[in-house]
């Protein structure tokens, strides 16, 4: 989702929490077409760092980690890279995982 697109939707959060008065997070939820956690977690954030914060999204404490390493990593970027298979437009994640298990690349991830 655009940043824009989600601080819309935040809004029409906020408006419906107001016109809820809070008491109804999964009616809320149903008509956003998000989570009822997600409405759950607006009012705290509301509360503790204002309305600013409630329209936006935390920002990330620290970049992710990569969970793969060395030779799979090359291996994955070069297939996900190459030539699509007949019949396809691009390579989907699905693709991609079909292909290592052809290949036997074994397990990537971390220990």
């Amino acid at each position: 989702m655009s940043r824009p697109a989600a601080k819309f939707l935040h809004a029409r959060e906020l408006l419906l929490c107001d016109a809820w008065a809070w008491d109804e997070p999964r009616k809320m939820a149903v008509a956003l077409g998000i989570t009822s956690r997600a409405v759950e977690h607006l009012k705290p954030r509301l509360k503790k760092e204002g309305l600013a914060a409630a329209l936006g999204r935390k920002a990330l404490r620290k970049p992710r980690e990569a969970i793969f390493e060395g030779e799979f990593n090359a291996r994955l970027t070069a297939l996900a890279c190459s030539q699509t298979p007949a019949g396809y437009q691009r390579r989907t994640v699905r693709l991609l995982a079909d292909k290592l298990v052809e290949l036997k690349m074994g397990n990537p991830f971390r220990r």
